[in-house]
């Protein structure tokens, strides 16, 4: 079994965790209802009404249909908030960017296992407030803290991507530190690459993040991440020569383009996704919010400057009501999605443990002092706006309301809600759930548990009104490849089709509709890529070295206005990495310009503008910094 990477130096063990610990949860049985008729105007609510093990670092979400009043934030009286055991709490009222979603933020932590109630003013959803009933829900809030969720993930035996540890002279800094290829010389570490088959393929350079594993079995996956000199991120030409490359001091992951043109990828010491400009400076990060660990699986940075993320959560139940045999002390992993806006604020949040139990694994020992129930890989926005969820372990996609935070449909796995119509086998353990250009589902089958393992790429139609699929293409490489763990499918602009096989050998494929092979990428043995891309991409002209500094801001930034509401002067401040053209500008809700604070070159470093609104009427407006790497936008309310 895989050993600990990670450990606290005073030696947490089992007892020390149990004493934080101080209450066991047996899913199924609430621990009480919510009965209350949740107002129409109100869309969404986090956490869930009536729900348990909710996070102790949570925050508060409510969202209406309609653009909310600025004023209604003054003086946080809008929702009120109080603890059972440590009663009320103060915290943080904001709107976020989108105008119509509250947040609420705590001041401190709540209480392990007390129970919350909120109070939302009914000036939120009625627009009224004589006759008008408020807003009042309750949730439970987990007895595991972050800390003790570390000791319990830490615990995890074998897994689909295993935690990392910092290699010896890794710090910080050295993320800054990366390098453009101008020479054939390489590093004497980095990883042989072989092309097995080369042919015409789509346009665009490869994206891999490798590093060693040890392999296990063909069903338990690996046991272990290999420290070594492997781990690269790099993008390759079709001759496997590298254009960039950075070394890291940990497994990197889902090294990949983002449709708002910059890239990101996974740091597993920092359990963080950082962000690159065309130029590879680090210019912002990603990490999950409310006291979760980030998941590394993936990350989706949205053209809105939002991001869709995953999470770990962690938690003691008792399993020995649910089946024989059961722990009454064990470690249930669930799964959290989360969407952050452009303040990296939760803005939406849906949590496994709200939805389904800890049964629903296929394949897991439910005896277990650990049960990693979901395993979730892949969040992926559907055409309609709502998200697509694989949950490796379940065996199972699954359709959930970006609105509301309910199912729409599961697929696959013990609640399979569809038939498949002509695919007897269906997918098992599978990767990278995708929608394509023209409507189709593609995911990586891994065919992990079946009679003869193998692993295949498939494209589904689906109708989700008859809740039927059907399968439309499928590819099984010649000779057969098992890949048990990790791994990725994308179907190309031009049609082809791009294969990371992840813990498999050859590493990529990419073929062509008739299947046949147009490109072929071997990696040594044990050297594995996570997932495997092709995306168009332009190199910077020349070399670029990126020193850190401590005088100088790591990322592009704007900060929000302050103070907000304003009346009528506010102060806004925005920061620089780089010395770089600047453009700050003042907008109504209509897209009108009200001012131009900032137009010109400016230093690296952060700089502060004041706005006088003392001629424009009371109002939301919006700012927006552009330069030619990013742009930010924000919200500010004047109130005369």
């Amino acid at each position: 079994m895989r050993q600990s990477n990670l450990w606290w130096s005073t030696a947490l063990d089992d007892m020390s965790l149990a004493r934080r610990v101080s209450c066991l949860f047996f899913l199924l049985i609430p621990l009480f209802s919510f009965s209350q008729t949740i107002p129409r105007s109100i869309e969404y609510l986090s956490p869930v009404p009536g729900s348990t093990l909710v996070s102790q670092r949570s925050n508060i979400i409510i969202r209406t249909k309609n653009l909310i009043d600025p004023s209604l934030v003054i003086g946080a009286t809008l929702v009120s908030v109080s603890g059972s055991t440590s009663g009320e709490h103060a915290g943080t009222l904001t709107i976020s960017d989108d105008g119509r979603t509250v947040l609420f933020e705590p001041s401190r932590a709540f209480a392990p296992n007390e129970i919350v109630t909120v109070r939302v003013s009914p000036r939120m959803f009625s627009g009224t407030t004589e006759n008008a009933r408020p807003l009042e829900f309750s949730f439970s809030v987990t007895p595991v803290s972050s800390l003790d969720q570390e000791v319990l993930l830490n615990r995890r035996g074998n897994s689909d991507l295993p935690r990392s540890s910092p290699r010896e002279g890794y710090n910080a800094g050295q993320k800054t530190q990366l390098r453009k290829i101008v020479s054939d010389s390489l590093p004497a570490g980095f990883p042989p690459r072989t092309i097995i088959t080369s042919g015409a393929t789509a346009p665009g350079l490869l994206f891999l993040a490798t590093f060693k594993i040890a392999e296990a079995s063909d069903h338990l996956f690996f046991v272990s991440l290999v420290p070594s000199d492997k781990q690269y991120l790099m993008i390759l030409d079709n001759t496997a020569k590298p254009l960039f490359y950075r070394t890291t001091g940990s497994m990197a992951f889902d090294f990949k383009l983002q449709p708002n043109g910059y890239l990101t990828y996974y740091d597993d010491v920092d359990n963080t996704f950082y962000e690159l400009d065309s130029n590879y400076t680090i210019i912002g990060s990603f990490k999950a919010g409310n006291g979760y660990r980030t998941n590394p699986h993936d990350l989706l940075v949205l053209p809105n400057g939002h991001a869709l993320m995953l999470a770990d959560d962690p938690e003691i139940v008792d399993m020995s009501g649910l089946v024989p045999g059961g722990n009454s002390y064990a470690t249930i992993i669930g799964a959290v999605i989360q969407e952050l806006d452009q303040n990296k604020k939760v803005i939406f949040q849906w949590r496994s443990f709200d939805h389904f139990q800890p049964t629903d694994a296929t394949r897991e020992n439910m005896t277990s002092s650990v049960v990693d129930v979901v395993h979730p890989n892949t969040i992926e926005v559907d055409t309609d706006g709502n998200l697509i969820l694989s949950s490796r372990h379940m065996d199972e996609i699954t359709k959930i309301d970006r609105q509301t935070g309910g199912i729409i449909w599961r697929w696959g796995g013990k609640h399979n809600q569809f038939t498949f119509t002509n695919d007897t086998i269906g997918f098992s353990h599978q990767h990278s759930i995708r929608r394509t250009s023209t409507g189709s589902l593609m995911l990586l089958d891994n065919g992990n548990y079946r009679p003869t393992p193998g692993s295949r790429v498939l494209e589904y139609s689906m109708d989700e009104q008859a809740k039927r699929v059907t399968l439309l293409w499928e590819y099984r490489h010649v000779p057969e490849i098992k890949a048990v763990a990790m791994g990725s499918a994308e179907r190309l602009p031009n049609g082809n089709t791009l294969i990371g096989w992840g813990s498999a050998s050859p590493a990529v494929t990419e073929v062509r509709p008739d299947k046949s092979v147009v490109f072929e990428l071997q990696l040594p043995d044990s050297i594995v890529s996570y997932r495997a891309f092709r995306f168009p991409w332009k190199q910077p002209p020349s070399v670029t070295t990126v020193l850190p500094e401590s005088d100088v801001p790591r990322f592009f930034s704007l900060t929000q206005n302050y103070p907000n509401p304003f009346n009528p002067t506010t102060r806004i401040q925005f920061s620089l990495p780089k010395a770089t053209t600047v453009h700050l500008e003042v907008f109504d809700l209509l897209g009108r310009s009200v001012a131009t604070l900032v137009e010109g070159f400016k230093s690296a470093g952060t700089h502060s503008v004041q706005f006088d609104g003392s001629r424009i009427a009371s109002g939301i407006y919006l700012y927006r910094l552009s330069t030619p790497e990013t742009s930010f936008t924000r919200i500010m309310a004047l109130i005369k």
